[in-house]
């Protein structure tokens, strides 16, 4: 299809690798203040996530008519959105418990923001995985869930760029 194939889907591939490189900036940001070498468990659910993306792009439009295929796809689905919070979740919670050492270059309002966004995230998720498990809604209500939801999902880079401190 003309949108999805030459416009959308090249974008969202740009936007996965572009997630890999986020994660791992906030990892060299966590080596540096803490002086830790370890790779932070947010790295490894965020770099995750932008890998089940970049699947569930890649797979965006196929109409293969297989269960096993179907389900595959939908469990990409699921371990992006559980993936992408986890990570979200962690970071957040990594960002809360260094204040003491980054609380000269982020914005105090903003951290409690990321925290009730991550709340109201885990809460919202749950439901409509939930939702999704235990209905057979048609594509498009799936469609129209699953898009906004991951515009939704956007906040949380939204609030990761306004964190810091010029």
């Amino acid at each position: 299809r003309y949108p999805v194939n030459l416009i959308f889907k090249p974008l969202i591939y740009i936007g996965s690798i572009l997630m890999i490189l986020y994660w791992l900036s906030f990892d060299k940001i966590f080596r540096k203040i803490s002086e830790n070498n370890n790779i932070k468990k947010f790295t490894i659910f965020g770099i995750a996530s932008s890998i089940f993306l970049f699947f569930h792009v890649m797979f965006l439009g196929t109409t293969i008519d297989n269960e096993i295929f179907n389900k595959i796809r939908k469990l990409i689905l699921v371990l992006f959105i559980l993936c992408e919070i986890a990570a979200q979740t962690l970071l957040t919670r990594r960002l809360y418990l260094s204040l003491n050492i980054i609380e000269n270059f982020i914005f105090k309002n903003v951290l409690n923001l990321k925290i009730i966004f991550v709340s109201i995230t885990g809460i919202t998720s749950i439901i409509i995985l939930i939702i999704l498990s235990v209905s057979n809604l048609s594509s498009k209500v799936d469609y129209i869930l699953e898009w906004n939801y991951f515009v939704f999902l956007l906040m949380f880079y939204f609030l990761s760029a306004i964190i810091w401190k010029k």
